[in-house]
């Protein structure tokens, strides 16, 4: 079980005067983020993986996921997940009219498999303590 607390917020409804009575959520702490130190410290530390293999692995993992998109529109990273590439088009009157402008934007997005997602089932909410 992994214990994650949660703060109050208060939020009024837009659209009635004066915000209306305010409704109460619970809402996560803006506690400190993970930083790529953070990961390398205890990648370290429970699993033995020296800082130096993992960062030769992650510049690896990022260079190759690059050099793939030039070949594939999704790549599949086994426990990890997969990552895909998605394009926002506008449409012309004649395929002869087709060109690259008519590629808006490229997202890549990352999707975890069912293992990461599973820890989500771990987490058991707790409400923090007011000081």
């Amino acid at each position: 079980m992994i214990r994650k607390t949660y703060g109050i917020i208060a939020r009024t409804e837009a659209g009635k005067p004066a915000g209306g009575p305010p409704k109460y959520y619970p809402a996560l702490l803006p506690l400190r983020k993970a930083t790529e130190e953070d990961v390398m410290l205890r990648m370290e530390r429970e699993y033995g993986i020296k800082r130096a293999e993992y960062k030769r692995f992650i510049m690896a993992l990022e260079d190759m996921i690059v050099k793939l998109l030039e070949t594939h529109n999704h790549i599949e990273l086994g426990a990890l997940g997969y990552v895909r590439l998605e394009i926002q088009t506008s449409g012309a009157d004649r395929p002869e009219l087709v060109t690259q402008q008519n590629v808006k934007k490229a997202t890549l997005h990352l999707r975890f498999s069912q293992v990461i997602k599973q820890g989500l089932k771990q987490l058991r909410f707790e409400k923090a303590s007011s000081r």
